[in-house]
Formats: C-alpha cells, sequence, structure tokens
C-alpha cells in the first residue's frame, strides 16, 4: 500500500465524511464576540438615522469582518485533542451559525496537485511517518517549495525589501528554541 493510500486510510478512520465536529468553547466565545460587534455596530447604525456616519461604519465592519475568520481556524486546530496535521488534511467547514456550533468534515482535501504533493500531505507525512511506518521517500515533490534555482528570486526579493542575509539562513530563523524538560 503507498502513502497516500496510507494517509488516506488513517484519515477515513479518524472522521467520516458528513461528521460533525463540536466546536470548543473557546471558539464558540470567539465567534460570539465577532457576531455581537458586528451586531452592535449595526445597530448603531440603525439608531442613527440622522447622518451616515456610524452606517457607512457598520457597512464597511460587516464587509470586512469574516465569521469564521483564520484566528478562529487557529483556535480550533490548538484547542482540539488532535495535530493540526490531521485536521488540516480535511474540507472543513465551520458553521457561523450559534445554533450549531460545529465544524462538518466535508471530505479529504486533495493529496497531489499537478503530480505534486500538497502542503497539507507533507505535513501530515512528516508528522505521522515515522510513528505509523510510511515511508517518507514514496512522496511524490512537495508542490510549495524552493529549488536551487529559486534562490536568486529569493535573493533578489529579499535585497528589495531590505531583508538582510542570504535566503537560507533567513529560511531558518524563527524556527523556535530546543527545550529541554528537567
Amino acid at each position: 500500500m503507498s502513502i497516500y493510500e496510507q494517509m488516506e486510510e488513517y484519515l477515513l478512520n479518524k472522521y467520516e465524511v458528513g461528521e460533525k465536529i463540536l466546536l470548543p468553547q473557546r471558539v464558540q466565545d470567539y465567534l460570539s464576540m465577532r457576531r455581537e460587534a458586528v451586531s452592535n455596530a449595526v445597530m448603531r447604525g440603525k439608531d442613527s438615522p440622522d447622518h451616515l456616519s456610524w452606517k457607512h461604519y457598520a457597512t464597511t465592519l460587516d464587509a470586512h469582518t469574516d465569521i469564521p475568520d483564520l484566528v478562529a481556524w487557529e483556535l480550533f486546530y490548538t484547542d482540539m485533542n488532535v495535530p493540526p496535521s490531521v485536521l488540516h488534511a480535511y474540507e472543513l467547514r465551520m458553521s457561523a451559525d450559534p445554533a450549531r456550533p460545529y465544524v462538518k468534515v466535508g471530505g479529504i482535501k486533495p493529496m497531489l496537485d499537478d503530480g505534486k504533493t500538497t502542503p497539507e500531505f507533507v505535513a501530515l507525512a512528516s508528522e505521522f511517518a515515522e510513528n505509523m511506518g510510511w515511508d517518507i521517500m514514496e512522496l511524490n515533490p512537495p508542490a510549495l517549495s524552493i529549488s536551487l534555482e529559486d534562490l536568486s528570486q529569493v535573493e533578489s526579493l529579499m535585497q528589495a525589501l531590505g531583508v538582510e542575509g542570504d535566503p537560507l539562513s533567513f529560511m531558518q530563523t524563527d524556527t523556535g528554541e530546543d527545550v529541554t524538560l528537567a
């Protein structure tokens, strides 16, 4: 069985298509705060008919406030007792309706894009290959990568942005500190 088949089997055993995953309370609270803020602005706009200032503000806020947003997704990934790389491998839809506080599993995301391994499955394989006995060498090249030929373009971009150093050193910065438990 190929690593792609093994990853698919693992994911199909974790969550089923159509399954509803209850949102952690912190995510529900976050979404509630965002809905409340938009609602307050809209009501203020309706309560100020003599000028358009608050109506304009409410319209702008509503147009630029996604519920849920990427922060809600990050809170979801963080608060679940499942590694983020597992959750990120699924097509998920988070409900904005407070009466339906769940994420619905729509299926597994595509593993390959134009014959290359998608980022979600590079992450999944990297995290689980050793423990699950998957042969990571079976993976097709990653869809998201930088080749040696790209380094000169990256270096030019870094110079244009005023970033000092070489591309390889820059990409390895902010990787965190090694932690040792006493």
